[in-house]
């Protein structure tokens, strides 16, 4: 083997080490090393040293000479330097160390303080960190500067600039702020048939403002709630079918001076854009990318959709039962639960999507985690509490469920006279009372909405079913059959805003076919836009 200059290491020993001739002790090996580098019991090097460290590496002094796109390597442009130039310089540093501990052991001034109390540690090391470290050392003794070392590129922010200011989970990427823009751009066009849907559609008598248009059917179910409670005396209809957790959203806002009408127009606004961008982040993951913004597109075009700009539930309801489903197909389960806690208290649909989420649960290979299904248990705390709430006022348990059988038909009806009960209605058999012909048109014409939304119910389970998606076949499902088994169908197209799976496989389906989402914005806008003018101008839509 080549003869070898002394280590660096071995000059900058501790004083002890130096008052005793400058030798100093190797850490890893604790063999003595002298001047000349063979210190008593010195082993040998393994044969493997050698293949790794021949000539020409940097172990040598010498960096190893670049690779050319071939292959090789080129011809050197100069001799390498002799080794021996460097052993003068280590020469002196031996004086220099020799000399300062006969004056008392004081210690070079370039000495690190951990080399006080031993020797200081070896600058040549195993890999490619030690011989950068050798090469940054030869570099410095021979008078040239290394050269700086790579970085990684800095990684790209998320989102936008603008929204630097939050924490990186928190900010939304490009995608998310697509979906957003769409949700904007259709509140806008809502915006419009709310200004002018009163003056083009209106009938006798004085055409309402802004904020009135917006107080229609349920909407007073809410504020009454919201503003006397439950069981204050004057009113008729049985309020107690609605959960408690939009009037107590309706509720604080009345509290700091925010008209109830208002309040539920901003929460339906800021709920539906979380809903949108939880719709498209699910479908992305589900089907790929590009499936999210035509999923969250499609469901923001939807004919009912005037219903999630409207002060109603369905928005805010989503807002929570979305997210919840994401969070369980990542298998975050805790934040599932607690998510459908919350949706539990804005709609009895909530106990429909708990019996899902299990479902989800028991069929997607985690069941062997069972305690992190427990978390499931949790949204049955809201719904028993409103059940306590209601039998301590009234002795009934089930009064939510009565009050649906008593003031919307909803009482357990057998299938087939659940749907022979909507035809009647839908063909103009059923009398429904006191009321002007064009409501009566009205009537019927939604009541064959309702048989169209239940037959794209039940394609929309069979599918997912086939799909062996039981967990999204059962959250549709149990709807479907829940709709089935009353009176007669009802508010069931409004429902279908909630059937996020439905939306998700018409996304993945534009995906692959481009002609379906252009069909679909086709057909769908004009309905849209019938069906908004419907609600704001006091027309059943559903």
């Amino acid at each position: 083997m080549p003869e070898r200059s002394t280590p660096e290491w071995a000059l900058d020993a501790g004083p002890d080490d130096r008052a005793a001739g400058g030798s100093g002790r190797d850490n890893r090996s604790g063999d003595s090393v002298g001047e000349d580098g063979q210190g008593r019991g010195h082993r040998p090097r393994p044969w493997w040293t050698d293949e790794l460290d021949g000539p020409g590496s940097v172990a040598y002094g010498e960096p190893s000479p670049p690779l050319t796109p071939m292959g090789g390597t080129p011809a050197p442009t100069s001799a390498p330097a002799d080794r021996e130039a460097h052993r003068p310089v280590q020469q002196g540093r031996r004086d220099e160390a020799s000399q300062a501990s006969r004056q008392g052991g004081s210690e070079p001034a370039n000495e690190p303080a951990a080399g006080r109390s031993g020797p200081a540690e070896p600058t040549a090391r195993s890999g490619q960190a030690g011989r950068a470290g050798q090469a940054e050392s030869a570099g410095a003794a021979s008078g040239t500067q290394p050269e700086p070392r790579a970085t990684s590129p800095a990684r790209e922010p998320r989102g936008s600039s603008w929204l630097g200011w939050l924490p990186e989970r928190l900010r939304p990427a490009p995608g998310d702020l697509r979906v957003l823009a769409w949700w904007a751009l259709t509140r806008v066009g809502i915006l419009l048939v709310a200004m002018t849907g009163p003056w083009l559609f209106h009938g006798t008598g004085k055409i309402p403002g802004f904020w009135d248009s917006w107080k229609q059917w349920d909407f007073w179910h809410f504020d009454r709630i919201a503003t006397f409670g439950y069981f204050a005396p004057g009113w008729s209809t049985p309020i107690e079918a609605f959960f408690p957790g939009f009037p107590m959203v309706l509720r604080l806002g009345a509290l700091v001076g925010i008209p109830t009408v208002v309040g539920g127009v901003v929460v339906s606004f800021v709920a539906g854009g979380v809903a949108a961008v939880a719709l498209a982040r699910l479908a992305d993951r589900e089907w790929g990318p590009g499936a999210g913004r035509y999923a969250a597109a499609m469901w923001m075009l939807a004919p009912p959709a005037i219903f999630l700009a409207a002060p109603y539930t369905e928005a805010l309801f989503l807002a929570l039962a979305i997210p919840a489903w994401l969070s369980a197909r990542r298998g975050t389960w805790w934040l599932a639960g607690v998510l459908a806690a919350g949706a539990c208290s804005v709609r009895v649909s909530g106990i429909f999507l708990v019996v899902a989420l299990a479902v989800e649960f028991l069929t997607s290979g985690r069941r062997k985690q069972w305690l992190s299904g427990l978390w499931l248990a949790l949204p049955a705390v809201p719904v028993l509490g409103y059940m306590a709430f209601l039998q301590a006022n009234t002795g009934d348990w089930l009064r939510w469920y009565h009050a649906q059988s008593q003031g919307w038909y909803r009482g357990f009806t057998p299938p087939w006279d659940a749907y022979f009960n909507t035809w009647n209605a839908a063909i103009g058999h059923t009398a429904f009372g006191d009321v002007s012909d064009a409501l009566r048109a009205n009537f019927e014409w939604m009541f064959r909405a309702e048989l169209v939304a239940m037959l794209l119910g039940l394609v929309v389970t069979v599918v997912l079913l086939t799909l062996r998606r039981w967990g999204e076949a059962t959250w549709v499902g149990v709807q479907v059959a829940a709709f089935a088994t009353s009176y007669w169908f009802f508010s069931v197209p409004r429902s279908t805003l909630l059937w996020f799976p439905l939306w998700i496989g018409l996304g993945a389906l534009a995906v692959r076919r481009p002609w379906v989402w252009r069909a679909y914005a086709i057909l769908a806008v004009p309905l849209f836009g019938i069906w908004a003018a419907a609600y704001l101008t006091g027309r059943w839509s559903g």
